[in-house]
């Protein structure tokens, strides 16, 4: 299980979901939290309100945090607010505290119910020191219905070698989405993809069993587009939180997914977390 994680907040109205989360965990866990604000340079004073002229601002984000967590003797908690760039802050801590698992939260809501995730989440996705969790949803108990997501690449297995590990007593399941090469060019789909489809699901059972022993639940494995099929997945089966892998690559053009990632991370509606593998 996690030892040490960290909170990565702006103290923003969506923040509180992913506050909730970390706490939660950290007491399942009995692990530390360490709860990070990055302050941007000062500007002029002049510049602010009256109000907002008075006392020390690092003071005032560490009283904000723990007005907003409620603190308990139950929960192992520091809190750190230091100046600069949020994702280079949070990369730097992650890595000299030797974090197991970072968490963040959206920036917020567009009009059509997008989630942006933000910059310092495409920050920290870019170099990943430790597993991200995307935290989307206000937290209502453990998770306790996962699904990994895979390509069946070694980054595939450590993902759900740590969905199994850090949430024993969850239901998770393995999720494949396959493409056809030159598919615009195919004039009768249908048996190519049944074909595609078979072969797919074959490779699901294998991976299945040599990863993990078959500890996987439920094998999905479906033509189309991953994003997508995920979305459509998580709310037709009421799953808690999605993860997926990286493959020894920096970035995003690392992930599991491929080049879909970014899209994956946009679209499913619950929270993701992203595992990376050693020297990712």
């Amino acid at each position: 299980m996690p030892h040490t994680l960290l909170l990565a907040t702006d103290l923003g109205h969506r923040s509180d979901r992913a506050l909730d989360r970390a706490a939660a965990l950290a007491r399942a866990w009995r692990a530390r939290l360490l709860v990070v604000h990055a302050l941007k340079a000062p500007g002029s004073p002049e510049d602010a309100p009256s109000w907002r002229r008075i006392g020390d601002p690092v003071a005032l984000a560490r009283r904000r945090i723990h007005r907003d967590l409620g603190v308990t003797d139950d929960l192992a908690l520091e809190v750190i607010v230091e100046r600069g760039d949020p994702g280079s802050v949070i990369a730097a801590l992650a890595a000299r505290h030797q974090v197991d698992l970072i968490l963040s939260g959206v920036a917020r809501d567009e009009t059509l119910g997008r989630l942006l995730l933000g910059s310092t989440v495409e920050a920290l996705l870019k170099q990943l020191p430790a597993p991200l969790l995307v935290v989307k949803r206000r937290p209502h108990g453990d998770y306790r219905h996962l699904v990994v997501a895979s390509d069946f690449t070694p980054g595939s297995k450590l993902a759900g070698d740590t969905a199994l590990a850090w949430w024993p007593n969850a239901q998770v399941d393995l999720f494949h989405a396959f493409a056809l090469p030159f598919e615009g060019l195919l004039q009768d789909k249908r048996p190519t993809i049944e074909r595609a489809r078979q072969r797919a699901a074959e490779e699901c059972q294998r991976f299945a069993a040599e990863s993990t022993g078959g500890r996987y639940a439920t094998t999905y494995c479906e033509h189309g587009e991953p994003a997508a099929l995920l979305g459509d997945l998580v709310e037709a089966r009421d799953v808690d939180l999605v993860i997926v892998g990286t493959e020894g690559r920096k970035g995003l053009a690392g992930m599991v997914l491929g080049s879909v990632a970014q899209r994956v991370l946009d679209r499913v509606p619950v929270d993701v977390l992203v595992v990376p593998r050693a020297g990712s």
